[in-house]
């Protein structure tokens, strides 16, 4: 069930997308940019960790 509604929403998100000239990918790429832009401190942090 959970996949039907994941579908849904991404189908919506990339009607959406076509109507303003973006492609799904391209959204997706600044999303994740984005977190990754937001949880940079938990990033750094998780990657001075593991150096030890």
């Amino acid at each position: 069930m959970a996949d039907r509604k994941g579908n849904k929403k991404k189908a919506i998100v990339e009607a959406l997308l076509k109507q303003k000239g973006k492609s799904y990918d391209e959204w997706l790429d600044e999303k994740y940019s984005e977190y990754i832009t937001e949880n940079a401190d938990a990033l750094l942090s998780a990657l001075n960790f593991n150096k030890g």
